[in-house]
Formats: structure tokens, C-alpha cells, sequence
């Protein structure tokens, strides 16, 4: 699901989704890590995997995304890890498309790794419900990413439902 700012309604964030979908082939790209364990930012397997997905037709990247891995780092790696692929030549050249997950444990951290993601002009990002404190109910989860998006408020905000993981389900969804 996918909503701007104001929108509360899961049938508009799934009207938002199909149009960013459309016609979007999107990766869940591997996070690199040094041999002692931590992200490795700098590392160039980041261009080279951008230059490798736009050749084989992908036309986005889901960045510290779906193997969760973003939970495994800290707040500056997985900054720098979003400055790094932002500034490969196929963003700037706009032939990929940027989902960033921000979603942390302590909700303040979300925020500023959301609005560090939309300083640096990323498609959209993708929001997590917590884990711990959960929301409990449609309305409930609604309201959460709703407050959420209203940090964001010109970036969509694609909303990352993993029930498995969050212990969270909605029943629309």
C-alpha cells in the first residue's frame, strides 16, 4: 500500500500502489558487509550491482529492504548506504528508481531516516509497522502511517506489510 500525506483510506493507498507499480520491476538489492560484520557503504559492489540490475531490465531497487538487514545496522550505515546507491549514474541517470525502507525500532529514527531519504530524492519510502507496541486494528494502523507519512509530505510512503515479521495483520491487506 502506498499513500501520501492525509490519505487514510486503503483503498487509496492501493490506487496509489498500482500507478507507482506499473510497468516497475523492482529489487530487493543485497546490503554489503565488511568481513567484520558491518555495512560497507563505500563498497563498489553497489555501482556494479546498479549497473548489473538496469541491464537486466530492473527499473527500481527496495534499499535495506526485504532480507532484513536494515534491522542489523545503524542509523549513519544505513544512510550511507542510501547516499551510496543515490549517487551511482543510473539514479542520477534516473534509469532505477529508489524505494528506501527506513522503518526502525524507536519511532523517532524512522523519521529522520525518512526525511534524510526524501532530502536525497527518493521515489518513495517503505514504512514497517512496529514490531514491539503494536498497533492493533485496521484504524489503528491507518492512523500510525497516516502520523508517519505527515513527516514525509511529498514523498509516497509505501507501506511494507509483513505480517510474519510485525506480528501485525490488517484485515484489508
Amino acid at each position: 500500500f502506498m499513500l501520501k500525506a492525509g490519505a487514510l483510506s486503503w483503498e487509496s493507498m492501493t490506487v496509489q500502489w498500482q500507478r507507482f507499480a506499473k510497468g516497475t520491476l523492482v529489487a530487493p538489492v543485497h546490503s554489503p558487509f565488511s568481513a567484520g560484520g558491518g555495512a560497507s557503504a563505500a563498497c563498489a559492489s553497489i555501482a556494479g550491482q546498479a549497473r548489473y540490475l538496469v541491464a537486466e531490465g530492473f527499473n527500481a531497487v527496495f534499499v535495506c529492504g526485504t532480507n532484513g538487514e536494515s534491522f542489523s545496522c545503524s542509523l549513519a550505515e544505513r544512510k550511507a548506504m542510501l547516499e551510496m546507491w543515490m549517487s551511482t549514474e543510473e539514479i542520477r541517470a534516473k534509469k532505477l528508481r529508489v524505494l528506501a525502507h527506513v522503518s526502525c525500532l524507536a519511532p523517532p529514527e524512522t523519521v529522520e531516516l525518512a526525511r534524510h531519504a526524501a532530502a536525497l530524492g527518493v521515489d518513495a519510502v517503505s514504512y514497517m509497522v512496529p514490531c514491539f507496541f503494536k498497533p492493533v486494528g485496521d484504524a489503528a494502523v491507518a492512523k500510525m502511517l497516516a502520523d508517519f507519512a505527515l513527516a514525509v509530505p511529498t514523498t509516497p510512503v509505501l507501506f511494507y506489510h509483513f505480517p510474519d515479521m510485525t506480528g501485525v495483520a490488517c484485515s484489508s491487506g
